[in-house]
């Protein structure tokens, strides 16, 4: 109903965001219902210092007035209010009293009022936040005042996102990357617990502000778009699993708790209104328990500061305190949320000063103060860890959960640093397969160039991208009998070719050809023949040729920064007669399948020189994090069952999938929309009800993971980081988005 009871969180928000001329307007109209008609506003200058007197006559005020109003929202209330009776004084007026309201909360304002009173010979009289809220429900006037005038400022609960600027900062090593690794793992053998809570919590948040009755939809496109927007990196798996929990969330009585509505005919999807009430109320909790938080802190740092820190100062410092905790979160978060709920009482976060430095830095605090601000910075937040109210301790658990949610996308910046740096060290033989789906991606719009992308990141990244000779002969071959192919069957019918034909032709670089007439990139010119499309790589005269080799080779290498190893460098790779014996029963296996028994000699070649690779380059007799840098990179697959005995005999894999890196290098978060992301979520409103879409029991097994990484020394922790790292490259039973990796 329009007129029902204002819940007090709601007078919280909208008092910590009112602005002075909206508080200002909301307190002519809200005062007077409490104090009668002698509550008499001054003019838009504040006539004399003011905004209102108490008229001592009812009906024409001719006597002097001795009381008179200010409303202000500013944080030091005693240089207000000091300044307040200077300049009323000075305009000639006489105050005996002055009351002050303000929209901020004072603590001890009896004892403010009797301070006040003294050093400024008039009767002070506070009403500050608290008296507000206990008098905004005092009648249908005062409830109106509020809606009327500050009833805007609640509009965040129903639009989330209006986030605080928080800056970027560094990271560091931490069984963050261990913790990750193993629920990677564990989701590719099916655990899809933690996927579906993700994926759940980011569509409801999207969905907040829908309303069916004010034809308030959206559809799949704007519902992904907008947790993109919010969190760019979270688009793989959006486009993955968004479609299924959609199905999920709208079903009656689905165990998430929660449901949205989906109007099939439309297909359009919004909250409906039980849950968009349940929404609201806890955005309003939320915001409601982050400025309790706040003003806890600035509370806390003013009695702790004493005459040291000023009102404005305490509210400075209290900014800086949430700061520390958002750059502790951002550096080391999965321990510290570890920490959090299983702190040993005393002892401090260990590098908790350091983020104090670094938060006091930022702020550009003067250097007379900076001792001071960091020392009851310091002192605040022990308090906050080891005697904290049940407001902060639910305000941390929230922020921890939402370090959880974020900490699963891939947003930690340690993960992003760690399949970073493993990018800089990959030593990888690229597969005559990647090789020629690259060449089919050249007249690819850019933005579906899988391959290229691939190659062209990890180039950049600095991974060593090795050419060998053999599937050089591979990728010639290759072209040779696809012009072959070509001429023999393709050129007599060329014109009377369609797309839906094409698409059935098996010859890949075929298939690209005829996509790029049907369908050209914009503004790029395509080859009007067969013969100007493969000359793009090698003349098709000189496809037979040495001299054709070579020019194919020089395209290769200068197009794709590959690196060339000649037949007689990989053999040396794998001269030991246990290696040769390898290459042998490989080869014998594979010539059943293979068109041509040197296929199956070079890939039999090809994964027996990884293992001689990572033996030459000292791979298995020194261990990292990273695991192991040499691999082949293809999408081969007949060769795995005749290279079972191999794998056991090493020890190891050997081939990396292509998919492994277009998921986590290639489309994985850079560094700089990780700091955009936590930037814009801690620790703000979107932060914490980012929180309460995570479910606790994903959440408390994440801290289960990062005890158990704890509980290992570090070269075990190493290691099963390095383990996890080497079955997610090399696993073929892990399902990635098709569109990762789509049929060329």
């Amino acid at each position: 109903m329009p007129d029902d009871p204002i819940h007090l969180d709601l007078v919280e928000i909208a008092l910590e965001r009112a602005e002075g001329t909206c508080f200002e307007r909301f307190v002519h109209t809200f005062y007077p219902n409490l104090v009668g008609t002698n509550f008499v506003p001054l003019g838009g200058m504040h006539d004399g210092g003011a905004d209102a007197y108490q008229s001592l006559d009812g009906t024409w005020g001719d006597a002097d007035p001795g009381v008179f109003y200010q409303a202000s929202i500013q944080a030091d209330h005693k240089a207000k209010v000091k300044s307040t009776i200077r300049a009323l004084k000075k305009a000639g007026r006489k105050p005996t009293c002055l009351v002050y309201i303000t929209s901020r909360r004072i603590q001890k304002v009896d004892g403010e009022e009797r301070q006040l009173s003294s050093e400024t010979a008039t009767a002070i009289r506070i009403r500050d936040r608290a008296y507000i809220g206990a008098h905004i429900n005092d009648s249908h006037e005062t409830r109106d005042a509020f809606r009327h005038h500050l009833g805007h400022y609640l509009d965040i609960l129903k639009k989330i996102g209006a986030a605080q600027v928080i800056g970027p900062s560094r990271h560091v090593k931490s069984p963050a990357v261990y913790v990750f690794l193993r629920q990677e793992v564990e989701r590719r053998s099916g655990d899809e617990g933690l996927t579906d809570a993700v994926v759940d919590s980011l569509i409801l948040w999207a969905l907040e502000g829908t309303d069916p009755d004010q034809g308030k939809f959206r559809t799949r496109g704007e519902i992904a778009e907008a947790i993109q927007t919010a969190l760019p990196f979270a688009e793989p798996l959006v486009r993955e699993h968004m479609n299924r929990r959609l199905r999920a969330l709208s079903e009656k009585g689905n165990p998430s708790g929660r449901e949205i509505r989906h109007h099939q005919k439309e297909d359009l999807f919004c909250l409906p209104y039980e849950t968009r009430k349940l929404v609201e109320k806890d955005n309003a909790e939320d915001e409601a328990l982050r400025i309790r938080v706040l003003t806890a802190l600035e509370d806390r740092i003013a009695l702790a500061g004493a005459e040291a820190i000023s009102v404005g100062e305490a509210s400075i410092i209290a900014g800086l305190s949430l700061r520390t905790l958002q750059l502790t979160f951002e550096r080391e978060g999965i321990e510290f949320a570890s920490f959090l709920e299983d702190k040993q009482s005393g002892n401090d976060y260990p590098t908790i000063a350091d983020h104090v430095d670094t938060a006091v830095l930022e702020a550009k605090i003067s250097p007379d103060k900076c001792d001071l601000y960091k020392a009851t910075i310091l002192e605040a937040l022990r308090t906050t860890f080891y005697k904290s109210t049940p407001d902060e301790r639910l305000f941390l658990g929230k922020l921890a959960h939402t370090y959880a949610l974020l900490f699963s996308l891939q947003a930690e910046p340690r993960i992003v640093q760690y399949f970073e740096e493993m990018a800089a060290d990959f030593y990888l033989y690229v597969g005559s397969d990647l090789i020629v789906r690259a060449l089919s991606e050249r007249y690819v719009r850019p933005e579906d160039q899988r391959v290229r992308t691939l190659i062209r990141m990890l180039a950049s990244a600095g991974s060593k991208l090795v050419l060998t000779e053999p599937v050089l002969e591979e990728v010639q071959n290759h072209l040779r009998t696809t012009d072959l192919e070509f001429r023999n069957y393709f050129a007599v019918q060329e014109k009377r070719m369609t797309y839906q034909l094409a698409r059935n032709c098996p010859k890949i670089l075929i298939r690209a050809y005829f996509y790029s007439k049907f369908d050209p990139p914009e503004r790029i010119l395509v080859p009007t023949s067969w013969t100007a499309y493969l000359g793009q790589f090698c003349k098709p005269s000189k496809l037979d040729s040495v001299e054709g080799k070579e020019e194919l080779r020089r395209y290769l290498l200068s197009n794709f920064s590959l690196t060339f190893e000649s037949r007689d460098e990989i053999e040396a790779v794998i001269s030991d007669d246990k290696y040769r014996t390898e290459v042998d029963q490989i080869a014998t296996c594979l010539s059943p399948e293979k068109a041509m028994s040197e296929l199956a000699l070079n890939d039999a070649v090809m994964a027996v020189a990884v293992y001689g690779r990572r033996k030459k380059s000292g791979e298995m007799a020194q261990q990292t994090a990273f695991g192991y840098r040499t691999w082949w990179l293809t999408g081969e697959t007949t060769i795995l069952k005749c290279t079972r005995q191999l794998m056991e005999s090493h020890g190891a894999r050997y081939i990396i999938r292509p998919e492994f890196l277009l998921n986590f290098i290639a489309m994985s978060p850079k560094t700089s929309q990780v700091r955009a992301a936590y930037k814009s979520i801690f620790p703000s409103l979107l932060g914490i009800q980012l929180a309460n879409r995570m479910k606790n029991s994903v959440y408390h097994d994440m801290m289960k993971k990062v005890r158990d990484a704890a509980s290992l020394e570090p070269g075990k922790q190493e290691a099963v980081i390095a383990q996890c790292s080497d079955e997610l490259k090399s696993s073929f039973t892990r399902v990635y988005p098709r569109s990762l990796w789509p049929d060329g």
